[in-house]
């Protein structure tokens, strides 16, 4: 117990400092307007370049939006090892269509203003081809309408339902939204793990939210009673759970279900594990990430994760990129690893499709692609422009998230 309140001390400091230095760099990034209204995005002209020459240039030009600063950075690290395989591979093989790929980043610094700034920078540019931004939905969120003003091919790894009714046909889910992995989460919750008066945690966004709402109508419709469903809201940038679990060791819940992303999933795990609860526990995706893992260390030992990426995946192509990323960097690709790694081939599979690397034209074959085999899932666009195929079941053991099932959609 000792050792894990000293790890929670230092995880705290370490955050504080990367807040500071996220804040330190503000000045480095020009600060933007609020996100443009629909009047305004058709008054406005946004730069772009003519069919032809998209076609006509030696090059593909990728923007990739990441946390490089604040206390997401760690993300930004895996985001750029995985780019840095997938662009390395492709370029040796000749290219997409014969023409060098080329990834250009722009720091979100954790924030989501930051994606903002970011994404109107990468458009500045004019010659951007597609864009991947974060798995945080509420930075994928804030950028959205410059997605759909520029009207680039972007992929988010980020999971909130709200991108369903937003009506931007450039927007695309490379892995599950909340409300299937709600469905995932409570199955499991129920039928895996037995619970039968769960404790849900979640953050106050539009993800957290999202997602408890999407397991609460789960467990509710797998015979579960609403008033059995305790309910904890946090707000984003919390670091202190110890209110929320005192209160949980009072009740007299069987279980925790927590939707939280890294920092804070870290950090609950930590703190689980000093009050010694003694309960099963079930976490959203980020419960089984490496960086989650790393910074919780032992107290990660035995919860459960509903996932979209784990280590320990069996197919080829996955067991591949795990190989090829733990020789390079001496650690195990995380979610936003293959998140990333995925997205960036998906863009390659639309253009080669098309036949031409336009902005449209790959846009509208991305919705054509079927059985994209990637290192995280197989992936066939819906309606619901949600690429991913499959989720994982995940159980910590001995520091690694063994995969317990594979659920398909």
């Amino acid at each position: 117990m000792k050792k894990t309140t000293a790890r929670f001390v230092s995880i705290i400091l370490s955050l504080v400092m990367a807040a500071m230095t996220g804040c330190s760099q503000n000045t480095a990034v020009p600060e933007a307007s609020a996100a443009p209204s629909a009047a305004s995005s058709e008054g406005s002209e946004a730069p772009k370049t003519e069919h032809n020459t998209y076609d006509a240039s030696d090059k593909i030009v990728i923007g990739c939006v990441t946390s490089l600063s604040g206390e997401r950075a760690q993300m930004g690290v895996y985001a750029k090892e995985a780019v840095a395989l997938w662009e390395e591979e492709v370029n040796s093989a000749g290219g997409i269509l014969g023409k060098t790929v080329e990834v250009v980043f722009e720091d979100d610094q954790s924030s989501d203003q930051g994606g903002a700034n970011a994404y109107q920078k990468l458009m500045s540019r004019g010659d951007v081809n597609a864009t991947v931004v974060p798995m945080y939905s509420s930075i994928a969120l804030a950028l959205e309408p410059y997605v759909k003003q520029y009207e680039i091919p972007t992929f988010t790894g980020g999971s909130s339902i709200k991108f369903l009714g937003l009506d931007n046909s450039y927007m695309w889910q490379i892995r599950y939204n909340d409300l299937l992995a709600g469905s995932t989460m409570g199955k499991a919750a129920v039928e895996t793990i037995g619970m039968k008066k769960p404790a849900i945690i979640h953050e106050s966004d539009s993800f957290g939210q999202g997602l408890a709402d999407a397991t609460r109508a789960e467990l509710i419709s797998l015979g579960l009673e609403d008033k059995d469903i305790l309910d904890y809201t946090y707000n984003k940038g919390e670091k202190n759970f110890a209110s929320i679990i005192t209160q949980i060791k009072e009740s007299d819940c069987d279980g925790i279900i927590a939707v939280s992303q890294q920092i804070e999933a870290s950090l609950i795990m930590m703190q689980v594990d000093v009050a010694n609860l003694g309960l099963p526990c079930l976490g959203s995706t980020s419960y089984c990430s490496e960086i989650c893992i790393k910074n919780a260390e032992d107290s990660a030992e035995g919860w459960y994760s509903v996932s979209d990426w784990s280590p320990t995946v069996q197919s080829e192509r996955g067991k591949a990129f795990v190989e090829k990323y733990k020789a390079q960097f001496s650690k195990e690709p995380d979610l936003g690893s293959a998140l990333v790694y995925d997205a960036c081939e998906m863009i390659k599979a639309a253009a080669e499709l098309g036949n031409s690397c336009e902005p449209k034209t790959i846009n509208e074959n991305i919705g054509k692609l079927n059985g994209v085999e990637g290192v995280a899932s197989v992936y066939t666009p819906g309606e619901d422009r949600i690429c991913a195929t499959t989720q994982f079941l995940t159980k910590n053991i001995a520091g690694s998230p063994e995969i317990q099932q594979i659920i398909s959609r």
